[in-house]
């Protein structure tokens, strides 16, 4: 059985670019899913919030870049070395937490992509807050 050469193109190019199609589809859709973000409006500012015990958890946070911010941190019964944040690029250096309660600090809005990163007075335990 002899194929014509415009039949057997036809077959190589639905071969091959009906799979591209698709894998490009799915790529275009899985690539344009909205970011999520780790942190919550109130009153138009957003909340980075998070547990300062043993560590600090969540200890990797994304937030939406270009909104006015304000850091939240919650202790309980903290008395290891997360009772101590030091985060220079959001202006909090070394500053010792209540062992139990509400600290907050405000942020300016920042960039996509910026980095914040902070960890406990030895240096053990680490949070990291990327923009987005």
């Amino acid at each position: 059985m002899k194929i014509k050469k415009t039949t057997l193109k036809k077959i190589i190019f639905a071969a091959i670019i009906t799979p591209t199609i698709v894998l490009l589809g799915y790529l275009s859709f899985s690539l344009a899913q909205p970011v999520q973000s780790d942190t919550k409006i109130e009153n138009g500012i957003q909340i980075i919030e998070f547990i300062a015990k043993n560590g600090y958890t969540p200890n990797q946070i994304i937030a939406k870049a270009n909104i006015q911010n304000k850091i939240r941190v919650i202790t309980k019964n903290t008395y290891d070395c997360s009772g101590v944040l030091h985060m220079p690029l959001a202006g909090i250096n070394n500053y010792t937490l209540k062992p139990s309660g509400v600290t907050e600090f405000d942020l300016a809005p920042q960039k996509a992509g910026v980095k914040i990163t902070g960890s406990c007075s030895s240096g053990a335990n680490y949070i990291e807050i990327t923009f987005v």
